[in-house]
């Protein structure tokens, strides 16, 4: 599988609107792009970068996060599994603000390996249950997998629900090889099962 289908190095629309967050994000962007850009007026690229800051801030912050996910592994395997357990959880109150709830799903298969994810609440999680097949990415550094980080970025190919915090993934590149793969299993069950 290739890594550089599925793991962008520029970033994409959602890793940006991902990293540009809330308008009270962007207000607080504009106010410090005008505030740099006022210090830095005598150094006219210093101001003009200053004052774009809003603009270009979100898509360096996904290029870095693009870059470090990048630069860790070098092969990348789909992990077909299923959903094992998930639990609506609240997190602890630590300011005034209302708690967000959370959803913790469990992923495995029969070799016993398990990855967890935790991510907000989101109507649409309602729709997952246990026992649903499951994708998500596993990165390494050995070609065998003998060592491997799973994608906390998880296709449901039942419900067509992405879970993840951040999406990581090409997920039209995604789609394309898991189809890919299955249309392969399928052609091989149909070679060993003939009609």
């Amino acid at each position: 599988m290739q890594q550089d289908q599925l793991l962008k190095i520029a970033p994409q629309q959602q890793q940006v609107q991902y990293y540009s967050g809330t308008p009270v994000d962007l207000g607080v962007r504009i106010g410090t792009g005008l505030l740099l850009t006022l210090v830095a007026n005598k150094f006219t690229l210093l101001a003009a970068g200053t004052l774009s800051y809003p603009l270009w801030w979100p898509i360096y912050k996904a290029w870095w996060q693009n870059q470090k996910l990048r630069s860790q592994y070098r092969y990348v395997g789909l992990w077909q599994t299923n959903v094992l357990a998930l639990n609506l959880a609240a997190p602890p109150r630590l300011r005034q603000e209302p708690a967000k709830p959370t959803i913790n799903f469990l992923f495995g298969d029969d070799s016993s390996a398990r990855t967890q994810v935790d991510v907000p609440y989101n109507q649409r999680y309602e729709e997952v249950h246990v026992g649903e097949p499951a994708e998500l990415l596993l990165l390494s550094n050995t070609p065998d997998f003998s060592s491997y980080k799973a994608l906390k970025e998880v296709y449901l190919p039942e419900s067509g629900v992405w879970i993840a915090k951040y999406p990581f993934v090409d997920r039209d590149v995604f789609l394309d090889i898991s189809l890919d793969i299955e249309r392969e299993r399928k052609t091989r069950q149909a070679a060993q099962w003939p009609t």
